[in-house]
Formats: structure tokens, C-alpha cells, sequence
């Protein structure tokens, strides 16, 4: 697959998560789709996710925040591969997890590295500023007091 093939790719992926159409992202992975999701665990480590499991992760993200969105900051192509950067935001209208909603908007950037095998999302790698996600969401406390 072309570079600039790959980029636009790598757009309807982003484009199609801004929509919430989970039935277009999965048309556009492959069968045995894997999404590597950092989860805490040892060294944020953990077992990749398939397809549907990602899209249930999605879920939960958007009932948090409900009008989330994902603007590309940066977009590279190489090989099989794509990696784009993006800058997510969103209110926090919903639990995140057992951190209750703040009403604050907050913004957060990620990166992701999409492989590609024919023509289809093969595999994805995702890397989350997640500290920066839970410190505007005044979360490292609330989880600090959980724990205790």
C-alpha cells in the first residue's frame, strides 16, 4: 500500500471513531485484528485486545465523554505501517471508571501505530498520555483516596 494510501487510511480510521460508527471500524480491520492498549499491570502492560473488545474500551470512553473528538496533529506513513498522533478532548460528563464525572473539558494527546495488511488495520498500537487525562480530571486524588 501507497504512503499517501496508508494516510488516508489512517484518517477514515480517525474519522470513523469521531462518528462512532464501531460497525465502520470493524469493516476496515482485518479478521484477526489486535489492539495493543497499555492498562496498568505490570509496567502498564497487558494482553492485546481484539476488535471488539477495543470497540467496547470506545464505548466506555464516550460515555465519559460524550462529545469526544480526535483531531490529527501529525500523520506518518512507512512500510506497512502509519502512525498518527492525535489530540483528543472532550467533557467529562460520565465515570471514568470509578472516578465520577468533574464536568471539566480536557484534552489529551495519543499516538497510534496502525499496521496494515491488505488494505485493512491488521494490528494497532496505542500509547495515551493518561496521567495528563486523570491529573485534568482531578482523578490521581480521587483514586489516591480509593486506594487508601
Amino acid at each position: 500500500m501507497a504512503a499517501q494510501d496508508l494516510r488516508t487510511l489512517a484518517r477514515r480510521y480517525v474519522a470513523l471513531g469521531n462518528a462512532r460508527d464501531y460497525g465502520g471500524l470493524t469493516a476496515i480491520r482485518t479478521e484477526d485484528f489486535l489492539a495493543h492498549v497499555p492498562r496498568g499491570g505490570a509496567l502498564g502492560q497487558s494482553e492485546p485486545l481484539t476488535g471488539p473488545a477495543l470497540n467496547a474500551d470506545l464505548t466506555m470512553v464516550v460515555a465519559a465523554f460524550p462529545d469526544l473528538a480526535s483531531r490529527e496533529e501529525d500523520l506518518l506513513a512507512d512500510g506497512d505501517r502509519v502512525m498518527i498522533r492525535t489530540r483528543l478532548s472532550g467533557t467529562h460528563s460520565g465515570p471514568l471508571g470509578t472516578v465520577p464525572a468533574t464536568g471539566r473539558f480536557i484534552e489529551w494527546d495519543t499516538v497510534q501505530i496502525l499496521r496494515v495488511r491488505e488494505d485493512r488495520v491488521a494490528e494497532a498500537w496505542f500509547v495515551t498520555d493518561t496521567l495528563g487525562l486523570l491529573r485534568q480530571a482531578e482523578a490521581v486524588q480521587i483514586l489516591a483516596q480509593q486506594a487508601e
